[in-house]
């Protein structure tokens, strides 16, 4: 029995999208562990003599450029809006990791992830934990489907070596800071 036929793949994008922006009445974009540390690194790290350079030193630049950028562009709203699109990729990320079981198994992974709120939660502040759970998720993505090979997507059968090499550094560095 298929759950969904053709179109569970926009499906599952909507409804995390749905979810995120249900959770974000709940949940509004909020400073979140070390949140101002971020920030003021993202105002620091182009100037030529920091006030705060113990912040650079202490703390890797992948969450600071991300939210510092976003914010920068449009605001907190806009920032909510692209957090949003990366949580529905996770969430897509986590049905191409289980589809290799089943379609029947990424379905139910995908769906109960989108159902656990502090899964959802960590989106919706400037923390750390986002851009991590992002880059380690695409990173087992990346690494299941080069290892195994999987021929109904050819597309990732090219060699990803270096960038599961550089999405682990990266992934180590967040883990240790």
């Amino acid at each position: 029995m298929q759950i969904f036929r053709k179109n569970e793949i926009p499906l599952i994008f909507i409804v995390a999208l749905l979810t995120y922006f249900i959770q974000s009445i709940a949940w509004p974009f909020t400073l979140g562990r070390d949140g101002a540390n971020y920030l003021l690194y993202f105002l620091e790290i182009f100037s030529k003599e920091p006030v705060y350079n113990i912040i650079i030193l202490m703390r890797t630049p992948i969450a600071p450029l991300l939210y510092g950028s976003l914010l920068s562009i449009r605001g907190s709203i806009f920032a909510e809006i692209i957090l949003g699109f990366i949580y529905s990729g996770a969430i897509l990320g986590i049905y191409f990791i289980a589809r290799l079981w089943s379609k029947k198994i990424a379905v139910i992974a995908a769906l109960l992830v989108n159902a656990f709120p502090a899964y959802g939660a960590i989106y919706h502040t400037i923390s750390s934990e986002a851009p991590l759970a992002f880059i380690c998720l695409a990173s087992m993505l990346i690494l299941f489907y080069t290892v195994l090979g999987v021929p109904s997507y050819p597309a990732m059968r090219v060699p990803f070596e270096p960038l599961l090499m550089l999405c682990g550094i990266i992934g180590i560095r967040e883990i240790i800071s």
